[in-house]
Order: C-alpha cells, then structure tokens, then sequence
C-alpha cells in the first residue's frame, strides 16, 4: 500500500496509482505508517496471558511507579499513544484524564483509543515533528517505543526538539525504548545513551536498562523469565528520565 498527498489526488488519477507510488517521495511519518499497515495484526503476540508479555509489563510498571512524580495536577502528552494503553495506566498512577494527551499518527489507533478512555482525555492524530501544543506548557512527555520506529535522523531530531519545546524548565521526558537494533526487525533501530543525550542536550538524565529480549522472554516459562529479569544482562531497553534544566 502506498499513502499519497491528497492535493495530488487529481494527478494521481491522471498518471495511475503504480506510476504515482514511484514518483512520490514518502515522508518519514508516511514510511512509519506504511510498516504499520503491512504488518499482520496478531493480538495474541501481546496478550497478557503469555508470561514473555506479562512480567516485561509488570516490572515496566513497577520501574515506572518509583520513577515518576506525583502525577495529579501534571499536563501529561504522550507521542505516539498507539490506542492509548499507557495513557489508561497513567490514569490508574493518579494523572487526571482532563490533562492527558495523546497523538498518533494512526487514525485507526486514535480511533480504537478514544473509545476506550474517558471523554476529557485529549487524543488526535497528530505527527510528532510538529507539536500543536504551546511553549513550556506540558510537565512531562512520554514517549514509549515510538522514536526507535522513526529511521531518518532529521525526523528524531525535530521530534525531539518539538518535546524540548513544549516542556517547562524542570519538566522531563519520560522515555522508555529500545537500546539496541532488532536484526529481525529492519523498520527499528535503537537508540542507546550517547544518542539520546545527543537529542536532549543539556538535561539531566537517569537511566535503567529494563525488558528482557523479547526473542528470548517469548521461549520461556515464567520462572525463568524472573530470574533472568532480576540478572539485568539482557534487557534490551532503556526507561530514561530526561529532565529540562
């Protein structure tokens, strides 16, 4: 499937869909939505009945509880919300629905999150190069697994200033993403320290690795997966508080 510009609907008709798909320079969001729609949906990869799921869930959501800040009262955005998962359990650690946020540049996942979190939570499709939120008015962005998809350095680093941009001083990132490349996985690649300092220049940072390798986690039973978790020489990706100064 190819995603074309709408104002070239008429041209498009004009030279055929095959002809347009080879003339037409994708933007990286476009690329990025491309991925998402010629994967095969497979919801039992994510269930959380599968103990690789569970416990990877679990101790992100422990991390997370000793992480933040109290969360009542905060104006919360998070980039590339999905269908809204971790703005529920933002929810459920005492944010206020009425200061979440959420874009994605899917509308089927705005679609699937609105229906499933409270009205006065905020969510839209919207492309993260281009926050349509103030100066210095959020107290923290999420971003969770959703820099790694984005390949063209130019697009990260937009991205990454448009969340330097909307934070207040003392504001932070809250980040949580693959460290290391997925060689099964073309449409990822990963983000480690020196990078992430790189997008963040001047904050301060604190680091935790979390997640077992999911190749791994996804072959064994759940005792094993605890005592490899409580090891830490696997895991695969950083929970990251990055603090504006």
């Amino acid at each position: 499937m190819a995603l074309y510009k709408p104002e070239l609907t008429n041209w498009a008709a004009q030279c055929g869909a095959e002809e347009m798909q080879h003339m037409l320079p994708l933007t990286e969001a476009d690329r990025v939505l491309e991925v998402y729609a010629e994967r095969t949906e497979d919801r039992d990869r994510y269930s959380l009945r599968r103990p690789d799921v569970l416990y990877r869930e679990q101790e992100l959501e422990r991390a997370l509880v000793k992480a933040l800040p109290p969360l009542e009262g905060r104006k919360i955005l998070e980039v590339g919300c999905g269908e809204g998962k971790w703005l529920r359990q933002l929810i459920r650690m005492g944010a206020e629905p009425r200061n979440l946020s959420g874009i994605d540049i899917s509308q089927s996942y705005i679609t699937r999150a609105a229906e499933t979190l409270p009205p006065s939570v905020n969510v839209k499709v919207g492309n993260g190069e281009n926050l349509e939120f103030a100066d210095e008015s959020l107290d923290l962005v999420f971003q969770f697994t959703c820099l790694t998809s984005v390949l063209n350095l130019e697009s990260r680093q937009q991205m990454a200033r448009e969340m330097v941009r909307v934070l207040h001083p003392g504001g932070s990132v809250i980040w949580y993403d693959m460290a290391v490349n997925n060689p099964n996985n073309k449409d990822i690649q990963g983000i480690g320290k020196d990078e992430i300092r790189n997008l963040f220049p001047g904050f301060a940072y604190k680091f935790r690795k979390l997640s077992l390798a999911a190749p791994i986690a996804r072959k064994l039973d759940a005792f094993t997966i605890q005592a490899l978790q409580a090891l830490k020489v696997l895991d695969t990706h950083y929970l990251a508080v990055i603090t504006k100064k």
